[in-house]
């Protein structure tokens, strides 16, 4: 009998969307290049993609769409660094239920890889020091309409630090 409770505590759904809960998300952290983005999503082309990042969409089921943008520090720091600053993710489903359920499982897995969030039911936040380059903020957000969430991961210091030569 197996003891990796890691896979088997997290629903399809979740599954579906973070892809490895080893990462970020979807097997990408901040900080990482931009190609690793297209590296690991291949062979699904972005939707959009320009200097300052790239654009997805996916199909969830049960009826449910991801959008996950992608965004560089180009702009912030003045320089194609290419260095992934931020990573915003809308999640849409149909069913009410369903979104407060996987909202419920989010924040749990936040939880327990960043701490404790602070913020309300609804609106999360948690702020972590990271290995690769320091504070990384990240946000879960439950919409008006309880049926969308958005998952915000983003460098606050993007941008201010001396990339080697």
């Amino acid at each position: 009998m197996s003891c990796d409770r890691g896979a088997s505590d997290k629903s399809e759904l979740f599954e579906q969307i973070f892809l490895s809960s080893e990462s970020d998300f979807r097997g990408v952290n901040l900080g990482q290049d931009i190609q690793d983005v297209m590296s690991t999503a291949s062979p699904i082309l972005p939707r959009y993609q320009d200097r300052y990042g790239l654009s997805y969409e996916h199909e969830l089921s049960p009826e449910g769409q991801l959008k996950t943008d992608y965004y560089t520090d180009n702009l912030i720091s003045g320089m194609e660094t290419n260095k992934i600053a931020s990573i915003v993710a809308q999640i849409s489903l149909e069913n009410e239920v369903e979104t407060a359920r996987l909202y419920q499982e989010i924040k749990e897995h936040f939880d327990s890889r960043y701490n404790l969030a602070t913020g309300v039911y609804g609106d999360y936040l948690w702020s972590t020091a990271t290995k690769d380059f320091g504070v990384m903020e990240v946000r879960l957000r439950l919409d008006d309409t309880k049926r969308g969430i958005v998952v915000n991961f983003v460098d606050p210091q993007a941008g201010t630090r001396n990339e080697p030569s």
